[in-house]
Parts: C-alpha cells; structure tokens; sequence
C-alpha cells in the first residue's frame, strides 16, 4: 500500500462516519418532532373527552339549577418551557380542541349544546341553566 492509498482510505472512511452521524441526527430529530406532536395531540384529547363529558353532564342535570365550571388547562410543550394555547369550539354533538397545527375531536354522549361555543385554554368554562 501505497501512503497515498491510505490518505485516501482514511478520507472515505471520514467521509462515510460523517454521513452515519448526520443521518442519525435527522433521525433522532424527526423522532423528537413526532413525540412532541403525540405529547400535544393526547393533551388535546384529553382536554377534549373532560369537556365532552362535562357537557353531557349538563343534559344530565337539566332540571336543577346548577353550575358547570372547569378550568382549562393549557397545553404543555414537550422539551420547551411554554404552554400553548388552544381554542375548543362545541358545536352540535362533538367537541373540537385546536392547538396550532393539531386537531382533536370528541363526540358527545347526550344531545350537546343548542347554541355553539368558543372556549380558550388558560380560562374557565362555565356551564349554568
């Protein structure tokens, strides 16, 4: 073997750990953005089943004077030290939470609400005949 041989065996062999890493890097990127986006979407979920089953309550209760109050939580971003918002929207028989890109939909056991409503995470919804 020649030294030229080896500068070029040891350059390819540079060459090619260089590309492993950075493929594992893009890898190890896309994982983390598809685990934030799970971690969001089940919180929206969540929020989304805790209101539906609120205001199935609501039918529920119908013949009493009452009070329906819940405080929503804001939505925790994984690997960050924010909260984002979210907007639910009750319309008909399915509740709707949107937290940017993400999108969660419950539908309501009971009849629902006659008129639609807008809520926003970080605030309380509130329920009363």
């Amino acid at each position: 073997m020649n030294k030229g041989q080896i500068s070029f065996d040891f350059i390819f062999a540079l060459l090619v750990a260089i590309s492993l890493i950075s493929a594992l890097a893009v890898i190890t990127q896309d994982i983390a953005e598809q685990q934030k986006n799970a971690s969001i979407t089940a919180q929206a979920k969540k929020i989304s089943l805790e209101v539906a089953r609120i205001v199935s309550l609501k039918e529920t209760i119908e013949d009493y004077d009452y009070t329906l109050s819940y405080y929503i939580p804001k939505i925790n971003v994984p690997g960050e030290r924010i909260q984002m918002d979210c907007e639910i929207n009750v319309a008909g028989n399915s509740v709707t939470v949107t937290a940017g890109s993400i999108t969660a939909s419950t539908p309501i056991q009971r009849n629902g609400l006659s008129n639609p409503l807008t809520f926003n995470c970080g605030n309380k919804m509130e329920l009363n005949k």
